[in-house]
């Protein structure tokens, strides 16, 4: 599998080039980087979206939810004082949660 790869391409992209970038897996790819002709770092980062799901715990046969997790990379929602903070975006991962998606 290939990590990273170059592409130097025109602008306006001619169909050819649109084409090459196409073929680009871009189901697997979070980030791409562009290199203006300026010289300028371009970075492309796909948007991932999540949801905050409860975390359960069991004790003596009962269910507590402690908190919640995000969907994407399974991290804890908590702050730095241990508090469950539900934000916009994963501080994890970097997904964002919608309003409606906290179960």
């Amino acid at each position: 599998m290939i990590d990273t790869f170059e592409l130097t391409l025109n602008n306006p992209l001619t169909d050819e080039q649109l084409d090459q970038i196409a073929d680009v897996d871009f189901d697997n790819t979070d980030r791409i980087w562009f290199h203006t002709k300026h010289g300028k770092e371009v970075e492309f980062t796909k948007v991932r979206h999540g949801r905050w799901l409860p975390k359960h715990h069991y004790i003596a046969g009962y269910e507590f939810v402690s908190g919640h997790i995000c969907s994407g990379c399974g991290e804890d929602a908590l702050n730095a004082e241990g508090i469950d903070f539900l934000t916009d975006f994963c501080p994890h991962c970097g997904a964002r949660m919608d309003e409606d998606n906290v179960e």
